[in-house]
């Protein structure tokens, strides 16, 4: 568990050593990183320094290097194709680790405006494109969101183990945070085990979590009759919802919406 004390400080500490590196202004950083922490704590540090970030899937970055005003791709372990297509196009390749120095407080930094953060569409659609969160929109547009998802100063949130490039992934995350909520990631966990922590009154996975959920043995996890539990990207069978009433809770939602109108 991370205390927001404990956010902020890892968010000052990513922001003085990107300063380091030269990092600010204008244009976009590209994310390709695995852990959802620090996918969180990174874009958040970019971001108090003007610059708008791009949540990728880290395995997909090349393809997105030819984007404009793109300063760099920060990435955890550089892949060899993505090390060679940054090579031929002029854009470099960090590496996102922390050089132990200084941290860099907020208010130390404030030449340029508060920068967006660029979404994926999941690919429901069937295909991927861009979205961008702008941060002239975000809070009264995740204040709107909370009036249909109910979320509130005291929720406690369960997105699972969406990735960060994801609209359920970022907007739930940000809703909760943005009031003082919390949040709980699984990060490469069997996705039952989110369920064992308590207080958890807000959910929201795709058919192929609750599958794997339900696949489970009888008493792996507990029924939580106040949680509510919304499936998004996709239709689930009359099956699985009747065996999500009786296993997990029997307030059960079907989200529909879209990134790229922002719902």
């Amino acid at each position: 568990p991370w205390s927001y004390r404990r956010f902020a400080d890892e968010i000052a500490q990513a922001r003085g050593w990107l300063h380091r590196l030269g990092l600010g202004g204008d244009g976009f950083v590209a994310l390709a990183l695995r852990n959802k922490r620090d996918i969180w704590v990174i874009s958040l540090a970019l971001r108090s320094l003007g610059l708008t970030t791009i949540g990728l899937r880290a395995d997909d970055a090349a393809r997105y290097l030819e984007l404009p005003d793109l300063q760099c791709v920060l990435a955890a372990e550089p892949s060899p194709a993505l090390r060679s297509a940054s090579g031929e196009r002029g854009v470099p390749v960090l590496v996102a680790a922390a050089d132990g120095g200084p941290p860099l407080a907020p208010h130390a930094f404030t030449e340029h405006r508060h920068g967006g953060h660029v979404l994926q569409t999941s690919g429901t659609t069937g295909a991927y494109k861009l979205v961008l969160i702008d941060p002239s929109f975000e809070l009264d547009y995740l204040a709107r969101r909370r009036t249909v998802t109910e979320v509130n100063e005291q929720s406690v949130v369960n997105v699972f183990d969406f990735p960060g490039w994801t609209g359920a992934g970022y907007k739930y995350p940000a809703s909760a945070w943005a009031i003082g909520a919390s949040v709980v990631i699984s990060e490469n966990r069997a996705p039952h085990e989110a369920l064992l922590r308590p207080g958890v009154d807000q959910s929201i996975l795709v058919p192929s979590i609750l599958g794997r959920i339900l696949n489970q043995p009888e008493g792996a996890f507990p029924r939580n009759e106040a949680m509510t539990l919304t499936i998004a990207g996709g239709a689930v069978s009359r099956a699985m919802l009747d065996a999500a009433k009786a296993r997990i809770t029997p307030r059960v939602f079907n989200g529909l919406g879209a990134t790229e109108s922002n719902l």
